[in-house]
């Protein structure tokens, strides 16, 4: 009976496994199309953008589209994409990866650390709200792919004080204006949710620094105690029975025209941003 058990154990477990495992993917350049929507001439026009993306920045944009998610969420897929392939110079870490996967109709764009602070979460949304889902609802699955392909490769070069000789698609945008997206941080309005956490960080940090003030100033007395051989007073002993802390964290070559096996070693942030149409 045991052993029934043991093995029903291991079958589940290899079949799960099976079922998410992540596919290899085959790229050309910078794509990988296993969803078969995109012409060669598309490939081409993308890698050659990407490939002077690279050869000016050292950023990889990376494009993959999936026949299906195999029952992954399009944010877990994309996070293991990028870490199985890591975009991105392995020192910059500055790798995105467009993800597309048509049957499920949904869209991602995952960036690495080195990129978050150009390509936010929040204006990696406005690009697939503005350049691309509007084209994906009319299935032009190319043109919604160009469209961000190139608008973001376009921000990641202006960051890097360059210009691509492809330029960002002229489109008027719907929801927001890149102003909105640079400058949240800079015009002072902020949504209350953020004020709220700043606030709250703010004070952890004031009382981290009154706790090493107070440490500080309890070894200065503690040496002169002993210098001059007395007891350190009372009232400047540091309590052993209590303690205050708190923890935060932050919870995304080869040329075009041949095979790639491997990128520049980039890590993921986790950052980025989904949609569905």
């Amino acid at each position: 009976m045991i052993k029934i058990i043991i093995v029903s154990i291991f079958a589940c477990i290899f079949f799960t496994n099976s079922a998410y495992a992540l596919e290899n993917l085959n790229f050309k350049g910078f794509i990988s199309d296993n969803a078969n929507i995109l012409t060669e001439n598309t490939e081409n026009y993308l890698n050659s953008a990407l490939d002077e993306l690279k050869d000016k920045t050292k950023a990889e944009i990376a494009v993959v589209t999936l026949n299906s998610l195999n029952g992954r969420s399009v944010e877990e897929t994309a996070l293991q994409i990028f870490r199985k392939y890591k975009f991105g110079d392995k020192k910059l870490n500055n790798g995105a990866l467009f993800l597309i996967a048509p049957n499920e109709r949904k869209v991602r764009f995952e960036i690495g650390y080195g990129l978050e602070g150009t390509i936010t979460d929040s204006y990696a949304g406005m690009i697939l709200d503005d350049y691309v889902i509007p084209q994906l609802k009319k299935n032009d699955y190319e043109k919604g792919i160009i469209d961000g392909t190139i608008a973001i490769a376009n921000d990641v070069a202006k960051s890097y004080g360059q210009t691509l000789s492809t330029s960002r698609p002229n489109i008027e945008l719907q929801n927001y204006n890149s102003k909105e997206y640079t400058d949240i941080f800079h015009d002072g309005n902020l949504p209350i949710s953020l004020k709220v956490l700043y606030g709250f960080l703010l004070l952890q940090l004031v009382f981290l620094i009154y706790l090493i003030c107070r440490f500080i100033v309890y070894l200065i007395i503690s040496l002169i105690c002993f210098i001059i051989r007395k007891p350190v007073p009372d009232r400047f002993k540091i309590s052993t029975n209590t303690s205050s802390g708190s923890r935060f964290g932050r919870s995304s070559s080869n040329s075009f025209g041949s095979s790639r096996s491997s990128f520049g070693g980039g890590r993921s942030g986790g950052g980025g941003s989904s949609r569905g149409w």
